[in-house]
């Protein structure tokens, strides 16, 4: 891609076009906090941008991107300016790469090692359990997290979860299958659910 000194896009190869569903014509912001940009992204790239726009140097920064589809993907964006006979940055020539399941993989390694590192200390089941909700429920900034054991045999589900979100003390419930139906097709397929 190449773009303005403001981060207005003056061309992006078909590739990028297609990828993040963008035209010309939508004069689409790509720096420092353009309309493709995840909003909790703005004030890095922002910093990163007015930098680089300062020292007139190469740019190279981590953000999440809006792909055509509506998901952010993380993207490794690296630009050179380009100057003119006074110096003044004109135009920046760029890339942005794709790294989002590299950085995805970095931090589930980086989170497993820490929690098995947490739970070999610990000898007590409950408290394994509750150590390991909790270091869930940070990693993934929830307000709760519940385990879940399906038990197609006996039709139920077994829950367990915390009292209150500093107990190590766990609520155990039995509940039928059939409400669970959809989360378990989801489980066994390998699919993430939200709720």
């Amino acid at each position: 891609w190449i773009c303005r000194p403001d981060g207005t896009l003056d061309y992006i190869n078909s590739h990028g076009r297609s990828y993040f569903g963008v035209k010309l014509r939508d004069s689409i912001a790509l720096f420092p906090s353009g309309g493709i940009a995840h909003p909790d992204d703005h004030e890095g790239s922002r910093a990163a941008w007015q930098r680089a726009l300062q020292v007139r140097e190469a740019l190279s920064l981590e953000a999440r991107l809006l792909r055509a589809d509506g998901a952010f993907r993380w993207h490794q964006i690296r630009a050179e300016p380009v100057c003119d006979d006074m110096g003044q940055v004109v135009k920046w020539m760029g890339t942005s790469t794709n790294v989002h399941s590299v950085k995805e993989g970095n931090e589930l390694s980086a989170f497993l090692l820490e929690m098995s590192t947490d739970l070999a200390r610990i000898d007590n089941p409950h408290e394994l359990v509750s150590s390991a909700m909790l270091r869930l429920r940070q990693c993934l900034g929830a307000a709760q997290v519940t385990l879940a054991e399906y038990d197609h045999d006996r039709g139920e589900v077994v829950m367990l979860r915390q009292d209150r979100t500093d107990s190590p003390n766990l609520i155990v419930a039995n509940l039928p299958l059939s409400p669970f139906d959809s989360l378990a097709v989801a489980a066994r397929q390998g699919r993430v659910t939200v709720l």
